[in-house]
């Protein structure tokens, strides 16, 4: 049998580019998932993305996962034309430096939530090495077009041909990124974990911008570019950055993932030690965590030898605790109702019981005491 037609067949698809892609990132040692399907909740079908890929990093506190979420398209007959213009990056009404992510590791998504943080991330993965996936725009993408180069085409040179397959290229990675912060907290893990999302379209073809400068337009070819893509999902509107990049701009991308993931565990890390950093002196950090305090309290106590009694147990669920730098120590508040003596609190083997949960829990080491809290 003769396979070359159908080798031949293969080769026109855009297949042997997005194993060319997959082989590529393997060789930059990220781990690979190809043609995953999904259900869009949006209108109820399957969808595909091409290729997602990441890396792998741990600490004691929680795993990280950097994420490349990648749509692989061929264009032989078309170019991909960016029109664009200055980028106001003063424009209330535009986020240039949007944070994708997930993470149930309460200290960082108390961090995430920051106002600021999304301008921090992107400056401190710049000054780490991270250069073209992180940049500050120049120029605003506002329009997109195929347009005809001679290339077997059935159109004249500069036609165009809309923006249709740029659109579900960029669509395809903001509907996976959707779906995979939507799914990431179903699978119970043992340790919390945070995942960074990058949406990056690829093509096996040529970049064209056309910058708008008054009356003027003034073309060049490029090998990538940055796109911020406006999306309405469940009435919220969603800043998507997508990367734009050319198959013979791969390698310069995949260094720059590569930097981004050496970036994300520093940045990461030093974030975690900032929660932590003088924690017992700020109301809300403490929130963060007094669940996990007074549930890790009640079982350190209820541990010790003897029984204090249902009621003393019973209130180490309701604690709060309090400090100021100028206290030699922590006070956990307790209820005294039923009869509670905070002398059976107050004994070294529970102060002991308190002291390294405070370590496990703040990472504190300071002194504590059980006093009264207020009834009010």
């Amino acid at each position: 049998m003769n396979f070359e037609p159908f080798i031949e067949g293969i080769k026109a698809t855009g297949f042997p580019f997005e194993n060319f892609v997959a082989e590529k990132l393997r060789g930059h040692n990220w781990q690979i998932i190809s043609n995953q399907y999904y259900v869009d909740d949006d209108e109820n079908k399957p969808r595909e993305i091409d290729i997602l890929a990441y890396k792998a990093s741990s600490f004691s506190n929680f795993d990280i996962r950097t994420v490349a979420i990648i749509s692989c398209k061929k264009s032989e007959s078309f170019h991909w034309a960016f029109l664009t213009r200055p980028a106001n990056l003063k424009d209330p009404n535009s986020n240039w430096e949007p944070f994708h992510c997930y993470s149930d590791y309460k200290p960082l998504s108390h961090i995430f939530s920051r106002n600021s943080w999304e301008s921090d991330y992107h400056k401190a993965a710049r000054e780490k090495g991270v250069k073209d996936i992180f940049a500050i725009p120049e120029n605003e993408v506002f329009a997109l077009q195929e347009m005809a180069n001679g290339d077997g085409g059935k159109q004249k040179i500069g036609g165009s041909k809309g923006d249709g397959n740029i659109y579900a290229s960029v669509l395809s990675t903001i509907k996976a990124l959707l779906y995979e912060k939507s799914v990431r907290g179903l699978k119970k893990r043992d340790k919390p974990i945070i995942y960074q999302f990058n949406l990056v379209c690829l093509t096996d073809g040529k970049f064209l911008q056309f910058q708008f400068k008054g009356d003027e337009i003034i073309p060049s070819e490029i090998e990538s570019i940055p796109h911020i893509a406006r999306y309405i999902a469940k009435r919220q509107q969603l800043f998507a950055r997508v990367f734009f990049s050319t198959k013979s701009n791969l390698d310069n991308l995949l260094n720059d993932l590569d930097e981004l993931h050496k970036a994300n565990k520093s940045i990461m890390y030093d974030a975690d030690n900032e929660f932590f950093n003088e924690i017992l002196f700020d109301y809300r950090r403490r929130t963060v965590l007094i669940e996990e305090f007074r549930d890790a309290l009640y079982w350190e106590v209820m541990l010790l030898p003897g029984n204090l009694g249902a009621a003393y147990y019973n209130a180490l669920k309701g604690v709060n605790i309090s400090t100021s730098k100028d206290s030699p120590r922590l006070y956990i508040y307790v209820s005294i109702e039923n009869g509670i003596d905070l002398d059976q609190f107050n004994t070294p083997d529970v102060l002991a019981a308190a002291k390294r949960v405070l370590k496990t829990i703040f990472r504190s080491e300071m002194e504590c005491v059980f006093t009264e809290d207020a009834p009010f």
